[in-house]
């Protein structure tokens, strides 16, 4: 869906897994930040302040600027806020069959959440906002977007469905089934269809990719440190 809007758009799209993933550790930082406020009103049992709100609002205007839209997390966790931060934007629901996607959730969750003391310490030593992942979902789904969801099971789907068309006005909420390519993207914003196939990116196997990846650095950053400490109590010892 990225692909396709920067296709349409002309303009960069902010795919919150690519740019959280491999993004500057301040970027994370920002979010993290703007989670807590969320975070911290459920576990008190109150509401966000209009001061907290606008916090939020200062937070999504920095971290999108410049980009021609925004897609995966954490845009779904703040399409209220969104809608009132773009009011002329167009919020398009990507459908699916409920059954296939919630296969591809559980195989992202194992990766996210299996081993995850263990994961959490091998990612620590990279520089950069890959080793705060764990602490970014614990905050979201732990703050409004949890309590609305419930636990990560099948029916979050509809779910989450339910919310969007609580919190998006009708005239600007849109269905589109990838499988369906270009033409019916294109009516909704009003482009001509490209003479370029529509992109078709596989965003479990680029995940599952991502975080092996991720998770040899970790190995190999942690072996040059070990090193690098070995070697230093050896000199220390000689000196001794």
């Amino acid at each position: 869906m990225s692909a396709a809007l920067e296709i349409l758009l002309g303009g960069p799209s902010y795919h919150g897994g690519a740019h959280l993933v491999d993004g500057p550790l301040q970027q994370m930082q920002k979010w993290l930040r703007c989670h807590r406020i969320s975070y911290n009103a459920r576990q008190d049992r109150r509401e966000v302040t209009p001061s907290e709100r606008s916090q939020v609002m200062t937070v999504l205007a920095e971290q999108y600027a410049g980009f021609a839209s925004v897609t995966d997390t954490p845009a779904f966790y703040y399409a209220e806020e969104l809608c009132e931060l773009y009011p002329d934007a167009a919020v398009i629901v990507t459908t699916r069959d409920v059954d296939a996607w919630w296969a591809s959730k559980l195989e992202v969750n194992g990766l996210m959440r299996d081993w995850l003391w263990l994961k959490k310490l091998m990612l620590w030593p990279i520089p950069g906002s890959v080793r705060y992942w764990p602490t970014f979902g614990r905050l979201m789904l732990g703050g409004a977007y949890g309590e609305h969801l419930g636990s990560p099971r099948r029916e979050v789907y509809e779910r989450h469905i339910t919310y969007l068309k609580r919190v998006v006005p009708a005239r600007r909420l849109y269905f589109f089934e990838l499988e369906q390519g270009w033409a019916p993207l294109c009516a909704i914003l009003g482009k001509d269809v490209p003479d370029v196939p529509f992109p078709r990116l596989n965003e479990r196997e680029a995940f599952r990719a991502t975080m092996w990846r991720k998770l040899r650095l970790g190995m190999l950053c942690w072996a040059i440190l070990l090193s690098a400490g070995a070697v230093g109590a050896r000199l220390a010892c000689m000196l001794l």
